[in-house]
């Protein structure tokens, strides 16, 4: 099979980080390469992995699926893969946005760029077979495009919402939009898209993430009001009644001046209500903007101001999109221009205010970290690329951190 496209926000590339502190002493394990199928962001119910990949498929179409990893049943063996569904060309999913997300009695959820009933994309759902080994049922439960009701193709993770909806995003560079898809009150019923809230920028609409009291934020890697309009991170408050009006907030914009980060590309809610987030830096030079990890810090009124601070300083080079936050401590990836990179940790100071203590982990050889991670059991999982030689090698790996 050919090489598949990438389905990260961008595959980072740079140039090597000068003064890297050496990698701590942390158990790496490659868990399964492949140089079939490009894997996009991983989603866990248990031990299985499951991700999507995009490009052509063993059926001949060009729309990509789902794939599902089966860790070993003994120590030390090998992990298998399994595709669960390829989408078709005709009114089916195609191109995935992001990986799938795991709903109830282990449904998988996602969206795609493409295809549907009007070629704008779709939402879809996997349901898992009554017996192991049958097959996996597929379903478009809404497709994007249709006249008069156009949203624009998703954007954004899809996370979930209350009441076993699902939030995100839609419309890139124009169109953009917070959109909610419903269950059907009844089973068998028909799954409704809402939009909640219209963007008026054509900014693109990325990194959506949820906080506390059902507020959404997400990111705009480009437009805002700073010099240099090198993005923003918006508030979206539900309604204090249903049926109100979502009310958006930009709590900052990205532009040159001191410490000038730019183009964000995710976010990492903590239950305080502090944001976490990466910029990814425009080019290889900075000059549009650095890569960094920053924090926002919510006003201690409703009427103050976010307090915004860079917190890991990458200049040109790139973070991965995604966060981990755990036990205080934020966890990445940032990918270098020698088809290499390094896994990160950031450590709080214990004197609020002071800079972060950052340790890189484990250092990539010829590989790219890209994708967010996935954090279970005290272990980090990922996925990297490389992109010298053909067919391109896709690795998911483990990195034991407890």
């Amino acid at each position: 099979m050919e090489t598949l496209r990438i389905l990260a926000f961008v595959a980072a590339v740079g140039a090597c980080l000068s003064g890297s502190p050496a990698p701590a002493q942390t158990r790496f394990t490659t868990l399964y390469s492949t140089a079939t199928d490009a894997i996009g962001a991983l989603a866990s119910p248990g031990g299985v992995i499951y991700a999507g990949f995009d490009g052509p498929t063993p059926t001949g179409s060009n729309c990509g699926g789902v794939l599902e990893l089966q860790p070993p049943t003994v120590i030390g063996g090998a992990w298998s893969e399994t595709v669960l569904y390829t989408f078709a060309e005709a009114n089916d999913a195609c191109d995935p946005s992001w990986g799938p997300v795991v709903g109830a009695g282990g449904v998988l959820y996602g969206s795609t760029s493409e295809g549907g009933a009007y070629g704008g994309g779709t939402f879809y759902e996997l349901q898992p077979p009554a017996s192991p080994g049958e097959t996996w049922t597929e379903s478009v439960l809404y497709s994007f495009g249709a006249p008069g009701v156009y949203f624009g193709a998703p954007t954004s993770e899809v996370i979930p919402g209350p009441s076993g909806s699902y939030y995100f995003l839609t419309g890139g560079y124009s169109d953009g939009a917070l959109v909610q898809m419903r269950p059907p009150a009844e089973p068998g019923g028909v799954w409704t898209a809402t939009l909640l809230y219209s963007f008026t920028e054509d900014d693109g609409w990325r990194g959506l993430a949820a906080g506390p009291h059902g507020v959404l934020y997400g990111t705009a890697p480009y437009g805002g009001t700073a010099p240099g309009q090198l993005g923003e991170v918006f508030q979206l408050t539900p309604p204090a009644a249903a049926g109100g009006a979502w009310t958006e907030t930009v709590i900052h914009n990205f532009g040159y001046g001191g410490a000038y980060a730019g183009n964000p590309n995710s976010l990492t809610v903590a239950s305080d209500g502090t944001i976490y987030g990466t910029t990814y830096g425009y080019d290889l030079i900075g000059d549009r903007g650095m890569g960094s990890v920053f924090e926002l810090t919510p006003p201690a009124s409703p009427d103050g101001r976010w307090s915004y601070r860079v917190l890991q300083d990458f200049g040109g080079y790139h973070p991965s999109p995604g966060l981990i936050l755990r036990d205080g401590n934020l966890y990445g990836a940032v990918a270098t221009a020698l088809q290499a990179g390094n896994i990160f940790e950031m450590q709080p100071p214990s004197t609020p205010g002071d800079a972060w203590t950052t340790t890189y982990l484990h250092q990539f050889t010829d590989l790219v970290p890209y994708v967010d991670l996935m954090d279970k059991n005290g272990a980090l999982y990922g996925v990297a690329l490389t992109e010298t030689g053909e067919p391109s090698l896709h690795t998911i790996f483990q990195l034991a951190t407890k």
